[in-house]
């Protein structure tokens, strides 16, 4: 049977079998229900991650060890895919050492690729940052367009991309750019309202 020692919401002492916080007054049943699933929950944020839902698999992270005893080892694993979908390369390798041993391999092999993928994107950025002073826009363009591809992550290269496909006039283009920039939460503040300056939106 499920038990919590600690109220997941404020960290108080619980008293064996307890409905009720004593502190916060929490109802503690609902964090019963999750400390008795909490391998099912594990098992299910492996599957958001490979399905790319990095948000929802993070909650799950985050919020079961707070109600639940975990094995350890299996929580790295799924904090270590969580930082390579988030391209948070420094917290994966530091993590790794923590990791099953039968599933490090397969995760360094991983952590390799991505670097090799970041590294090619920082070098399309300043290939397409020469470009762009040399008002070569449109070869520009094309060099951001590949290094995005590589490093989706990369606010910076989202943001000089934008500015090349303005110039360019790719206005389908800014659409996504803008979306990308919201996504990680790097819009710049002149371009804040660019819609409503761009031409509507047409399918190809």
């Amino acid at each position: 049977m499920a038990t919590l020692d600690t109220c997941p919401l404020c960290r108080s002492v619980l008293p064996d079998n307890a409905a009720v916080c004593p502190s916060c007054h929490a109802e503690m049943a609902p964090y019963l229900q999750l400390a008795g699933r909490a391998e099912q929950y594990l098992v299910l944020a492996f599957e958001l991650v490979a399905r790319g839902r990095t948000a929802e698999a993070a909650a799950i992270a985050e919020r079961v060890p707070q109600v639940a005893k975990v094995e350890p080892e299996l929580l790295a694993d799924l904090n270590v895919r969580l930082a390579l979908n988030s391209d948070n390369l420094p917290l994966a390798a530091a993590l790794l050492e923590k990791c099953t041993p039968s599933s490090v391999p397969a995760l360094q092999a991983e952590l390799q690729l991505r670097r090799q993928a970041q590294l090619r994107a920082h070098e399309l950025y300043n290939r397409a940052l020469a470009a762009a002073r040399a008002d070569a826009l449109p070869l520009a363009a094309e060099l951001l367009a590949e290094a995005v591809a590589h490093d989706a992550q990369d606010a910076a290269l989202w943001q000089l991309k934008l500015k090349a496909d303005l110039k360019c006039r790719y206005f389908v283009r800014c659409y996504a750019d803008l979306r990308e920039l919201d996504r990680l939460n790097a819009r710049q503040p002149q371009y804040i309202r660019l819609e409503r300056l761009l031409p509507p939106a047409t399918p190809s």
